[in-house]
């Protein structure tokens, strides 16, 4: 079939791979290069200093052209080197940060003296120093909460606007100063808030599951109503069909709205989830494109297969885009997201040779991609429509992430499994990936849509269930921590495996007698920390307080306060307080919270 009878005439499908104007092989794509705080502003800059250099190294390519045609290469790599929604973030961060050194304190946004960023040059060092922590501050006292429910911004905000400033640096090349200081700003700044607000004043908003009840009433709006984006729900329009077989395939695969959606339309690519990505396994044979007739012939058995694109823990796809997720095909389930995907299919067809162009979730008859605004303001719309309003502030699209959690900790499934369903990168749940069996995923699944999942249950599940989200669990390494997590489990997520505590650090002054046995006296508070969730690897630089727990021989774990010296490629060196260092997998790096109490 053309795709001109498709309606694709409006669509730009994803590049080929195909070398670029720039030169590259591959298109860097969207319009970031232009962005004052892009690397590529600095190119011009950096290239007349390469031309310009009079040691005996410099650079004297035969063809000058090639240098500044490298320079601009690798500036328009570095400025996609990070997600698109943190470009964004960065970019409304960029110009705050000029004005105020421009403005306020007279000095350049580009803080590109290496000496004083390394220290070499300790005045240097101290000012660039002192300007990072005079911008968070003055950031925290200027910015507007982002929720009205709060009293003021919290201190976590403003140290993501330092964030952002520092990862721009980055991106252009320049190492920003190590942060200890802004870590105790923040500390400070946290001690005075919960002094102020209250000691629950600090904690996050958690959102509740997706019940199953909750679905059926937002899917049960009656037509002509508010459907978000100035549309009105019609349950046959292609619009809502495709919505509806998205929020249902949330619950069901715990899937994030990113993992599925790109933020706007514009970002669609090869990587994103096309249709492609979606097959069936039918009578036990997995089908590409199956014909109308057999998807309308789907019995229990049957299931749809999603193929895992990239997403935040995974951005290139190299960890679970080999793991399909099956989802079984339920016969009379209304919420049943295998049968939403059929009802997508037959509503909006894709045939074979166009699917790796198309997007799984459609927001017209055209083919063009669902984005989060859209699939956001029908959820919301939805939600004000059918529920009361105190549940409808409750929920949200990660909801359905919390209810497949929720429900499969209901049904008594190991924290492996349950980290393995959610795609979380935890030991147990990369154990299980390697043998989970297409009947025992269904199975698993299965067990998951039987359960009766309430908001009792859900405080149960994070307070005694597995971590499984690095955006909303937070390990309670401290007796005084609120977040979820199981004891025995926390230690499993998060611990710096097959490594003793810092050399220095327990009170009893001996060496450990092997890297798995730790110290039995317990260890100096002054060296521990409280540890919050796993940091974000983008926010992993030089300079990071982070907290790391090792387990200790008596069945308790401690978190260690470091900081970071060095980012590798696959972890980050931390020294700790006894001057040792410890190369640290990223997702064992805990973010500090506060002092540490016994």
């Amino acid at each position: 079939m053309a795709s001109g009878s498709l309606g694709l005439g409006g669509v730009r499908p994803p590049q080929a791979a195909a070398r670029h104007s720039s030169g590259l092989r591959l298109p860097v794509g969207g319009p970031q290069q232009a962005r004052a705080s892009s690397a590529t502003s600095q190119t011009p800059a950096l290239i007349d200093r390469l031309r310009n250099d009079p040691s005996r190294l410099a650079l004297r390519p035969a063809d000058p052209a090639f240098l500044e045609r490298i320079a601009s290469q690798l500036a328009a790599v570095a400025d996609v080197s990070n997600a698109v929604s943190t470009l964004h973030g960065d970019d409304l961060e960029w110009p705050r940060w000029k004005d105020f050194c421009n403005n306020l304190m007279g000095t350049d946004e580009w803080r590109n003296d290496a000496a004083a960023n390394n220290g070499t040059d300790v005045l240097g060092h101290e000012r660039e120093v002192f300007l990072h922590a005079a911008y968070l501050l003055h950031r925290w006292n200027t910015m507007i909460p982002r929720s009205r429910a709060s009293p003021a911004p919290k201190p976590a905000s403003a140290r993501s606007a330092l964030n952002a400033v520092r990862r721009i640096h980055a991106r252009a090349g320049h190492t920003t100063p190590a942060t200890p200081a802004i870590t105790r700003l923040v500390n400070g700044l946290c001690r005075m808030y919960v002094r102020a607000h209250g000691p629950y004043s600090l904690m996050p908003d958690r959102k509740e599951p997706l019940t199953t009840p909750i679905i059926r009433l937002m899917l049960a709006a009656p037509a002509g109503s508010p459907g978000g984006m100035r549309r009105r729900v019609n349950w046959l329009e292609v619009y809502f069909v495709s919505w509806r077989a998205f929020v249902l395939t949330t619950r069901h695969t715990g899937a994030r709205k990113a993992d599925l959606l790109d933020v706007v339309a514009a970002e669609f690519s090869a990587g994103s989830m096309t249709r492609a990505n979606l097959k069936w396994r039918i009578n036990g044979v997995v089908y590409a494109a199956p014909s109308d007739e057999m998807l309308r012939a789907l019995k229990d058995g049957d299931a749809a297969v999603l193929i895992p694109s990239c997403c935040k823990n995974d951005p290139f796809g190299m960890h679970f885009g080999d793991s399909p997720i099956y989802l079984p095909v339920v016969v009379g389930d209304d919420t049943n997201a295998a049968l939403a995907l059929r009802d997508l299919e037959l509503a909006l067809p894709a045939p074979g040779a166009l699917r790796p162009r198309l997007p799984l979730f459609a927001a017209d008859a055209s083919h063009t991609p669902m984005s989060h605004a859209d699939a956001d303001a029908t959820f919301d719309a939805l939600a004000k429509t059918t529920l009361d309003p105190a549940v409808a502030k409750t929920i949200s699209l990660h909801s359905g992430r919390v209810w497949l959690a929720c429900a499969l900790f209901a049904a008594r499934h190991a924290p492996g499994m349950i980290q393995r369903m959610v795609r979380w990168r935890s030991p147990e749940s990369i154990a299980i990936y390697a043998h989970t069996e297409p009947d025992e995923y269904m199975r698993v699944i299965r067990s998951a849509i039987d359960m009766d999942v309430t908001s009792t249950l859900a405080r149960n599940m994070r307070e005694n269930g597995p971590v499984t989200d690095y955006d909303d669990a937070v390990a309670s390494w401290a007796a005084s921590s609120d977040e979820p997590g199981d004891g025995a489990q926390r230690q499993k997520a998060a611990r710096a495996a097959d490594a003793p505590p810092p050399a220095a650090t327990a009170s009893g002054g001996s060496a450990p007698d092997s890297a798995a046995t730790a110290r039995r006296s317990p260890p100096d508070p002054s060296v521990l920390a409280r540890a919050g969730g796993v940091i974000a690897r983008d926010d992993v630089t030089a300079g990071t307080a982070v907290a790391v727990v090792f387990d200790f021989d008596d069945g308790a774990a401690y978190p260690f306060r470091g900081d970071v010296v060095r980012v590798l490629r696959t972890s980050a060196r931390v020294r700790f307080a006894d001057g040792g260092t410890l190369d640290v997998a990223f997702n064992q790096l805990l973010r500090i919270t506060g002092s540490y109490e016994p």
